[in-house]
C-alpha cells in the first residue's frame, strides 16, 4: 500500500547567538523549496493548492524574547515539522530531506546544525471507515484569521468559530490524497452541522503576531484557544480532524501555518 502522508521532523540547533523572529514561516518554506530541487521549483511557480505544510519552530520555553524575536544562543535546540501529503512527492521528498542530516541551514539571520532528521509515514489505514466519538476537544492557535462567511478575516468571539473553517485546510488536503472521495464545501457544512459548539467548556483570546516584509513591520492579528464540539462525530468527519493535525490550518501563501492539536473522544 502506497503511503499517504509524510511527516519529517528537522531538528535544529544555533552555531552562536542569534534573533531569530517568531514569525518566520516564509524563511521555511523558502527551505522547502530550496531542498525539493526542480520540483520545489515547479511547486513555487504553480498558483495550485502546495501539497505540503510547514510548522513553526518548536523551541524550548526557557528561550527568551526579545522585540518579538527568539534570542538563541549556541546550547538551545528545537525542531521544525514539514508535512507532505502527495504520492508523487513522499517518496522525493525523504530522500532529499535526508541529505540534510548532520547539514546546515538558515533561518533568516540564523545559521543552524541539523543535528537529527526523522520520518513518519502514514498509509491509507490512517483514515478510518468507523464513526469517531461524541466529544471532539480541538485547540488552536493560527496567525491568520479564521475566514468569516464573506470569506475576509476577522476576529472572533467564542460563539462565532464556525468548525467548517477551521478545517477547509483539512478539507483540501484531504481531496488531494483521496480525490475520489471528494469532500466539497457543502459536504463539510453538512458534516460540522453534526456538531455544536460547547461554549461553557470553550475559550478564546485575540493574540497579536509582528510579521516582517522586507524591512517593514506589519502586525497581523488571531486567535489562541480551546473548543470543545459535542454530537455524534461521522467517520469523514472524524477523519478530518485526525489529518488538521499535520496540515493544520491556512492555505496558498500560509501553506498550514496554523498549529492545530485536535482529539476525538
Amino acid at each position: 500500500m502506497k503511503n499517504i502522508l509524510l511527516s519529517i521532523r528537522v531538528f535544529v540547533r544555533p552555531y552562536e547567538r542569534c534573533k531569530l523572529p517568531m514569525t518566520h514561516g516564509q524563511f521555511l518554506q523558502k527551505i522547502v523549496f530550496d531542498t525539493m530541487g526542480e520540483e520545489g521549483r515547479r511547486l513555487h511557480d504553480t498558483t495550485d493548492y502546495k501539497p505540503f505544510s510547514v510548522w513553526p519552530i518548536s523551541l524550548p520555553p526557557s528561550v527568551p524574547i526579545e522585540n518579538h524575536a527568539y534570542q538563541l544562543q549556541p546550547f538551545h535546540s528545537g525542531f521544525f515539522d514539514v508535512v507532505f501529503y502527495n504520492e508523487d512527492l513522499i517518496g522525493i521528498a525523504a530522500k532529499r530531506w535526508r541529505k540534510l542530516n548532520r547539514g546546515s541551514l538558515r533561518i533568516g539571520s540564523c545559521a543552524f546544525k541539523v543535528s537529527k532528521i526523522s520520518t513518519m509515514y502514514k498509509g491509507p489505514q490512517f483514515f478510518t471507515s468507523n464513526a469517531g466519538g461524541h466529544t471532539m476537544d480541538l485547540s488552536l492557535k493560527s496567525p491568520y484569521f479564521i475566514p468569516d462567511e464573506e470569506g475576509f478575516g476577522k476576529l472572533l468571539d467564542i460563539g462565532e468559530v464556525k468548525l467548517e473553517n477551521v478545517l477547509e485546510t483539512s478539507r483540501i488536503a484531504y481531496n488531494h490524497i483521496h480525490p475520489e472521495d471528494e469532500v466539497s464545501r457543502k459536504d463539510l457544512l453538512s458534516l460540522s452541522n453534526k456538531v455544536k459548539l460547547d461554549p461553557s467548556q470553550s475559550r478564546v483570546r485575540h493574540i497579536r503576531f509582528p510579521y516582517y516584509k522586507g524591512e517593514r513591520k506589519l502586525i497581523k492579528k488571531g486567535h489562541k484557544g480551546r473548543f470543545f464540539f459535542k454530537g455524534k462525530i461521522p467517520c469523514q468527519l472524524f477523519n478530518l480532524v485526525k489529518l488538521s493535525n499535520f496540515v493544520g490550518i491556512g492555505h496558498g501563501r500560509t501553506y498550514g501555518l496554523g498549529k492545530v492539536y485536535a482529539r476525538v473522544m
